[in-house]
């Protein structure tokens, strides 16, 4: 069993010393590998640290009329509904209607960035939804179990374990 010290690990002064000195430069992703960290946590580091990504030039290119927010999902600026993502207007286009709020949309494959109408599947309720995502853990504490898939305490990521 991990200890709770390798599940908390604590950003070192040369971990922020590298993410202040590398981050106009190089990608959040490249950064997390070269940390052994996981995307989110460095994102969530860099903003503790006031290092507005935003800033740097090559995210003030003219606006596209869509952005990725936070956890990658592609969101496109709708008049008079401000910024949706993009999965959900696939799903709406699809069907001929405007979701509610209540509703959920599911990427099949967990790949968030893929908007396929194959890749969606929509979900009444918060509930319904819930119910998907645990599918999903449970499958994943099966392949645990059966030493397919592994636990990265670093990287704080899953992964298929290499023989």
């Amino acid at each position: 069993m991990q200890t709770n010290q390798k599940l908390n690990k604590h950003w070192t002064k040369e971990e922020d010393d590298h993410l202040r000195q590398n981050y106009a430069r190089t990608s959040v992703a490249a950064l997390a590998d070269e940390l052994g960290r996981g995307e989110i946590s460095t994102r969530r580091r860099l903003e503790k640290l006031n290092i507005r990504l935003s800033t740097l030039e090559r995210n003030t290119t003219k606006y596209r009329g869509w952005h990725y927010d936070a956890t990658g999902r592609k969101c496109i600026a709708v008049k008079g509904r401000g910024s949706v993502a993009e999965h959900r207007l696939v799903i709406e286009k699809h069907m001929g209607i405007q979701l509610k709020p209540t509703q959920r949309v599911h990427h099949i494959n967990c790949d968030r960035t893929d908007n396929r109408l194959e890749n969606l599947l929509l979900l009444e309720d918060v509930a319904s939804y819930l119910a998907c995502r645990l599918s999903i853990e449970n499958l994943i504490k099966e392949l645990m179990e059966q030493d397919v898939v592994i636990f990265d305490s670093n990287k704080r990521e899953y992964e298929i374990r290499k023989n």
